[in-house]
């Protein structure tokens, strides 16, 4: 399973929405619907289940993210 693959079915099963409507180019509020309630606990799932630790920075800006650009910033975490 792909970075991309894993986060669509965390975003499909945290917003219960189905994963085909979710593209790289998705963006997580305007597109997806999220709220920040929605985005905290994505954020510790993501954190969770690649041991990583999000910066403050990037928590705070999550909501204006694609899924694109959230999964090349855990990319980047992962190393």
């Amino acid at each position: 399973m792909t970075s991309f693959e894993a986060i669509r079915k965390l975003f499909s099963e945290e917003l219960g929405i189905p994963e085909s409507k979710i593209t790289l180019e998705s963006k997580v509020i305007g597109d997806l619907g999220a709220d920040s309630i929605n985005m905290i606990e994505i954020a510790s799932v993501i954190e969770e289940k690649y041991s990583v630790e999000i910066p403050e920075e990037m928590l705070s800006n999550m909501k204006a993210l694609t899924v694109g650009e959230i999964v090349s910033a855990i990319d980047e975490l992962k190393g």
